[in-house]
């Protein structure tokens, strides 16, 4: 069995070293027999989002997502396709920003999303930041897990309607709303 990963942007939009989440995958994955292909797509090249099984869009700096806003949003009707078919996105960061109705910055210059999802990201001072260790109980497939990882970011996410998980340790989307992420369980 083979589980193929999309990595788009990876050039641009590996800011906290989202390399390593590929890693872990891949790592997951080969535990359980899972053969991982990992295939990259950057600024205007080619790829049909609909043969991969995830799709996986990192963190980056306000200027790296206004560099690849325009290549992303041209892509929009194929990863809608891409969605419809069955394909997992794993949003990470500003990826994960992009996806909703805007991102509004630290200098209050403010990024449309794609608009795929309802929520929306506003920064905080450049002195406040959701920084460290993050503990999520979510529920997949019916089954409690519980899930450990790192956050640290000034966004502050907001109006997401399905959250991934509850927070017991760390932020989450915001500094006091007590839940991680988004999951779209369609």
């Amino acid at each position: 069995m083979d589980l193929k990963i999309l990595w788009m942007y990876h050039d641009l939009l590996d800011l906290y070293g989202d390399k390593g989440n590929i890693e872990t995958l891949r790592y997951r994955a080969s535990k359980r027999g899972i053969d991982v292909v990992v295939d990259t797509c950057t600024l205007q090249e080619e790829r049909n989002i609909e043969d991969y099984d995830i799709f996986f869009l990192g963190g980056g700096a306000d200027k790296e997502q206004t560099l690849i806003y325009k290549d992303l949003l041209a892509r929009k009707e194929s990863i809608l396709k891409a969605k419809q078919s069955g394909t997992a996105f794993l949003l990470i960061c500003g990826g994960y920003q992009l996806f909703g109705q805007y991102y509004l910055d630290q200098d209050g210059q403010k990024i449309d999303g794609l608009g795929i999802y309802d929520y929306y990201t506003e920064s905080s001072d450049r002195d406040h930041r959701c920084i460290g260790n993050i503990v999520v109980e979510a529920n997949i497939h019916d089954k409690n897990v519980t899930v450990v990882g790192f956050e640290n970011h000034g966004g502050q996410t907001k109006a997401v309607s399905n959250p991934f998980g509850k927070v017991l340790v760390g932020h989450g989307n915001t500094f006091d709303s007590g839940f991680e992420g988004y999951m779209d369980v369609h």
